[in-house]
C-alpha cells in the first residue's frame, strides 16, 4: 500500500489525463505497489514479461535494445511518467527491450491484471488506458521521426534545448546510443557546439 502522499502524486499525475470518481480511487488504490530499485537495476529484461504498469515518482529509466553487440537507447522516462512494455504487456510475450534505472528510482507498479479489471469495473479506467496507449504511440512516432529525419548534430541541439538535464544525468556513451552515433562522434559534435 502506498503512503498517502505517494497516492496523492500518482493521482494527480491520472487527474491531468482523465477525472476518476472517488469511488473507482478507492478500489483502485489498495493494489497499487511501490518498488525502490537501485542505479543500475533492471525493471524489465529482454526477455522477460511485462506484467506491470509503472509510475516513475522519482529517477531515470532507460529502455534499450542490443543489436550487432551495441546498445541502442530508445526512449528515457523521468520522474511522473507513466510506461510498460508495450509489445509484451498487451500480448503477453517476452519484451523485446530491456528497462534500467539510470538513477535510484521510485516506483509505483500496478499489476496489469487489476488494471484489466478496472477496466471491466469502470468506464473511466478504460478510457485511461485507451488514452496512455494512444499518448505512447505518439511519443514513439514522434522520437522515430526527429531521430531519422534530422542530423546527429540537430538531434543533439534538440536534447540539449529541449531537456538540458538529461545531459547532465546521463552517460555521454548511453547518450550517443539514443542518438544513434558514436561516443566519439558525440564529442566532435559536443566540440563544435562549445565552439560555437
Amino acid at each position: 500500500m502506498l503512503s498517502k502522499e505517494d497516492f496523492e502524486n500518482f493521482k494527480t499525475a491520472i487527474d491531468t489525463v482523465v477525472y476518476i470518481p472517488e469511488l473507482a480511487w478507492n478500489d483502485f488504490k489498495i493494489q497499487l505497489q511501490k518498488k525502490t530499485i537501485k542505479k543500475g537495476e533492471y525493471i524489465w529484461r529482454e526477455g522477460q514479461i511485462c506484467n506491470h504498469l509503472v509510475f516513475l515518482k522519482t529517477g531515470l529509466v532507460r529502455s534499450f535494445s542490443i543489436s550487432d553487440g551495441k546498445e541502442i537507447t530508445h526512449t528515457f522516462y523521468e520522474k511522473r511518467n507513466f510506461f510498460y512494455d508495450d509489445y509484451s504487456f498487451l500480448s503477453q510475450n517476452p519484451c523485446k527491450k530491456a528497462y534500467q534505472a539510470l538513477e535510484g528510482s521510485e516506483l509505483v507498479l500496478v499489476s496489469r491484471t487489476h488494471l484489466y479489471s478496472m477496466y471491466d469495473k469502470y468506464k473511466c479506467f478504460e478510457r485511461l488506458g485507451r488514452i496512455a496507449v494512444e499518448q505512447a504511440h505518439i511519443k514513439m512516432i514522434q522520437d522515430v521521426e526527429l531521430l531519422n529525419k534530422s542530423s546527429s548534430e540537430d538531434n543533439y541541439k534538440h536534447l540539449l534545448s529541449t531537456n538540458p538535464s538529461l545531459i547532465q544525468r546521463v552517460p555521454q556513451k548511453i547518450i550517443a546510443s539514443y542518438l544513434n552515433i558514436t561516443s566519439e562522434h558525440l564529442s566532435r559534435i559536443r566540440l563544435r557546439i562549445s565552439k560555437g
